[in-house]
């Protein structure tokens, strides 16, 4: 009788832990997630939906971050994405190409010309804010300042710039005299 009573546990035990193991695959998140998709199709729902009709607040929401965007481009990628605002700015913002609606042509510029990668474009997005400068002048750097003597005091965040620009000329000079390859660039 005293080894009956561990064996039975043993096998309690045994039976608990399959059935465990059995339940867990039931248990997942993307099981569960699964079969209620599948649930949710059953009921007699068309795969397909319908696109709902997009309102204009939505428009004008999409708008004021993409003002690229024709009109008619937002309210196809609003019908395409069950009028979801935010996904479709996150796109936008992504970079991501909103195409116009099957069956309608988009309106050409007045010159009847499309835009080619040198011109620029109407998009925001693509518009480059990089400005060149002219560093001697920003710095106040002049020719020989710095001729054979370094910086008065390494903390003065003005002269180091300037220092930093000084050196840059006089190495950017010295490297046109002797390679000929780069005097022939800045010819061109």
């Amino acid at each position: 009788m005293p080894s009956l009573l561990p064996l039975l546990v043993s096998i309690l035990l045994v039976f608990l832990v399959v059935k465990w193991v059995i339940n867990t695959g039931d248990a997942h998140p993307s099981t569960r997630q699964l079969n209620e998709s599948n649930e949710l199709r059953s009921n007699n729902r068309p795969r397909r939906t319908q696109h709902q009709p997009v309102n204009q607040t939505l428009v004008q929401q999409v708008q004021q971050v993409a003002p690229g965007l024709h009109v008619e481009q937002i309210k196809y990628a609003l019908q395409l994405n069950r009028n979801n605002v935010q996904l479709v700015i996150e796109n936008y913002l992504n970079g991501r190409d909103f195409p116009y609606p099957p069956g309608y042509t988009p309106p050409r510029a007045a010159n009847n010309t499309s835009l080619t990668n040198n011109e620029t474009s109407s998009d925001p997005r693509k518009v480059s804010n990089i400005k060149q400068d002219n560093l001697l002048s920003k710095f106040n750097v002049t020719e020989g300042m710095f001729e054979g003597k370094e910086i008065d005091d390494p903390t003065d965040m003005l002269q180091r710039k300037q220092f930093m620009v000084y050196k840059a000329r006089e190495d950017m000079k010295r490297r046109l005299e002797t390679d000929s390859k780069w005097a022939d660039l800045l010819q061109h």
